[in-house]
């Protein structure tokens, strides 16, 4: 009944012209967001792969062409033995620019080619590049194997006296006593140990105890702020590099307190006023700045 009384009062005129206005209004809904999702799609073409280098959903369709091919044979490379430079190239030759961060990785910009020998140890490096004529960004990740120590401020008022270092690409069961040897200078030159030099290291285990170390003299009888030593740790490890001389640069610093540490300094070992101080560690990268050498700032 209420259909026919509204049949009555509308014209078969209004009724058409009702209908196609519900139904162009839905097409054009669709239209718009067929549209909106496309627009959406293709500004993802020029966002930077995930760090791990992998591509997953819209990415894997989109970047396919531009960094399928992108690839070093491994993502673990080791120092060797050999006179020669340790060079590794891109397992396909691509026109485009290459980088990589943090510093510290010897790569030619124009090859990708990485020159072993001559980079950093003990990191892990993001390694991109970016195809001729295009804006998109491929990233792949690189570890040297060694070892390395976390920018880190340490105070022994809190118990805190052991500078411990961490292995990058290094298999677990490498890091045993048999597999490591630390504070190496056999067969070297104008070189000594740094155990001579007053620096308590354990040469099994590359811990360094910083409360026996500040009590050697090295950074001074009596220290001031600010007082500071840089050195040379030289080391070998059993594993894939078979024993090939590795070394890393450490910096020691004193200060005795941690309010008389300069805020620049602070915020490279990952303290803030609302942090404590006490077994503070932060990551070497700091966003691409160099890593080395990593800073070990003693307070007591």
């Amino acid at each position: 009944m209420l259909c026919l009384l509204r049949l009555c009062r509308e014209s078969p005129l209004l009724l058409l012209i009702n209908y196609f206005k519900k139904h162009l209004l839905m097409h054009l809904t669709k239209l718009l967001t067929g549209f909106l999702l496309l627009s959406i799609l293709s500004s993802c073409e020029k966002d930077i792969i995930p760090s791990d280098g992998l591509m997953t959903g819209i990415d894997r369709g989109l970047r396919a062409t531009a960094c399928s091919e992108f690839a070093y044979a491994d993502s673990i490379f080791y120092l060797n033995n050999k006179s020669t430079k340790y060079i590794v190239k891109p397992t396909t030759t691509l026109a485009g620019a290459y980088g990589a961060k943090p510093y510290g990785l010897v790569i030619d910009p124009a090859t990708g080619a990485i020159n072993i020998s001559a980079s950093e140890t003990g990191l892990t490096y993001t390694v991109f590049y970016v195809k001729a004529g295009t804006t998109d960004t491929c990233t792949r990740n690189i570890t040297i194997a060694g070892i390395d120590f976390a920018n880190s401020l340490y105070d022994l008022s809190q118990n805190d006296t052991l500078a411990i270092p961490t292995f990058k690409g290094v298999a677990p069961a490498m890091v045993g006593t048999n597999n490591l040897s630390f504070d190496v200078v056999n067969g070297m030159t104008n070189s000594t140990t740094l155990q001579s030099q007053g620096i308590s290291i354990n040469p099994r285990t590359g811990s360094v105890n910083l409360k026996k170390t500040l009590s050697s003299g090295v950074l001074g009888v009596k220290p001031a702020n600010g007082a500071s030593a840089t050195v040379r740790l030289y080391y070998k490890i059993n594993d894939a590099s078979q024993g090939a001389l590795n070394h890393i640069d450490l910096r020691f610093t004193y200060y005795s307190k941690v309010s008389d540490v300069p805020a620049s300094l602070l915020k490279k070992v990952g303290v803030t006023t609302t942090q404590s101080s006490a077994g503070a560690r932060s990551a070497a990268d700091g966003g691409g700045a160099k890593p080395r050498p990593p800073e070990i700032v003693i307070v007591g």
